[in-house]
């Protein structure tokens, strides 16, 4: 029998994205009485290709989460520009018995499904815009957009880059930009020909193209993707998809289209 803590918190976690569903997962198997807040309608992922290594997969099977044929296990290599190997990530046997591979290629929406599976009823609250959070030694209130008050002893800021509960703790501070942008894409085109059960990720010095085998909701396919340095105060002009695919651009890594 689990042991449960000697006085139940009230804890509330803020965003319900990946993060602030499995901190809410935690808290709930721990014990304690948690409420997960998400702003919009729905608990919905921002974009789509996403890779996760075997330690974070297990979590997730802790947590209660279905972990079962839960993405493509991936061979992972390192190579140049034209294609020959620099560098094959080995994993310890174990990993391969109990998980098929390293690097493994999911899409993000089936993650989210899972996880709010795995949630119980009541925690997740949606429409709940949380507008500002106050904080004494009596504990924390949260007002949220339709007047509304919540009371807590914990909150768990999950909610992303313009974070209210970052906002709250340190003041306004601008973003730091890494002057990178990023072409992805996914396809289940069985014509696509490259090596299953693998992620390649290759580069020149300014660009990044990889691609990686993915599984999703019982379907192989590919994810791929495209990242180069970009000036961030200059405004992206150019055709999203031919700037992708092009065979000519600004690297010769390329992907498939």
């Amino acid at each position: 029998m689990k042991k449960l803590p000697a006085q139940r918190g009230r804890v509330a976690v803020i965003g319900a994205g990946p993060g602030g569903m499995a901190a809410a997962l935690s808290v709930h198997q721990a014990g304690h009485d948690v409420v997960l807040f998400e702003r919009y309608p729905h608990a919905r992922p921002a974009g789509n290709i996403l890779n996760l290594w075997p330690p974070p997969i297990k979590a997730l099977g802790l947590l209660g989460v279905n972990i079962e044929d839960l993405g493509a296990p991936c061979t992972s290599e390192f190579r140049n520009s034209r294609g020959r190997r620099r560098v094959r990530a080995t994993l310890p046997k174990q990993i391969v018995r109990d998980y098929g591979g390293g690097f493994v290629g999911l899409l993000r929406p089936e993650l989210y499904e899972r996880l709010l599976d795995a949630l119980p009823k009541g925690v997740l609250r949606v429409d709940h815009a949380v507008e500002r959070v106050e904080q004494d030694e009596s504990g924390v209130r949260l007002h949220l957009a339709d007047g509304r008050l919540h009371e807590a002893d914990l909150v768990i800021g999950a909610d992303g880059i313009d974070s209210l509960v970052r906002r709250t703790l340190w003041g306004d501070s601008p973003k730091r930009e890494h002057n990178l942008h990023i072409f992805g894409g996914y396809t289940f085109d069985e014509s696509v020909e490259t090596e299953p059960g693998m992620c390649v990720l290759s580069h020149t010095r300014t660009v990044q193209g990889s691609w990686t085998a993915i599984r999703d909701k019982g379907r192989d396919g590919h994810q791929w993707w495209v990242l180069e340095a970009f000036d961030a105060s200059r405004e992206f002009t150019g055709d999203l998809h031919s700037t992708a695919t092009s065979p000519v651009g600004p690297s010769p890594v390329r992907s498939p289209s």
